[in-house]
């Protein structure tokens, strides 16, 4: 007499009711995690870019603002001040169509602004303000604000913050 060997139809259908009892259980786990380490690479982005205008106010010898929610909710961008109140203040500044990156004439200022950054997903820029660093890379706060400057970075569920002292050291999460 032989024996059959293989599964039966009851052992295949527990085995896929177990895969799928466990797959049901990890997936909102996972994405999850996937938002958290979305949200802190975001705000580790906005560090490096805070410390890449401070390196690049120090060894140009210009004087640098990072404004946030420029020109729209959710985007930033490093721009050169020239000291020119027109050009500085212009609320047009953080636009590429007025200011494009890279600029058109590079001996002409403003010569050293950014390239516009925008937030990924559905993060938006929560506590925050916008900065000054001068060619000493000290750091000052443009408008109302006091130092340290913090820079929250937000998904719906949670923040990251960033934040800037005087002295220009930025610490993120």
């Amino acid at each position: 007499m032989t024996r059959e060997q293989g599964f039966t139809l009851i052992d295949v259908t527990m085995a896929s009711l177990v895969t799928g009892l466990l797959m049901a259980i990890a997936i909102p786990t996972v994405e999850t995690a996937r938002q958290r380490y979305m949200l802190t690479a975001a705000a580790r982005e906005v560090a490096a870019d805070l410390r890449s205008a401070r390196l690049t106010a120090l060894t140009t010898n210009r004087t640098f603002q990072v404004r946030f929610n420029c020109p729209s909710p959710r985007d930033y961008r490093v721009i050169e001040v020239v000291g020119v109140p027109a050009i500085d203040n212009d609320p047009n500044r953080c636009s590429l169509a007025a200011y494009p990156y890279p600029p058109p004439n590079p001996g002409v200022a403003p010569s050293q602004d950014g390239p516009l950054r925008t937030l990924p997903g559905q993060l938006v820029f929560g506590q925050l303000q916008n900065i000054q660093i001068d060619r000493a890379g000290r750091v000052t706060p443009v408008g109302v604000g006091a130092l340290p400057a913090v820079i929250g970075v937000a998904s719906p569920h949670d923040t990251r913050n960033v934040s800037i002292t005087v002295a220009g050291r930025v610490q993120s999460p």
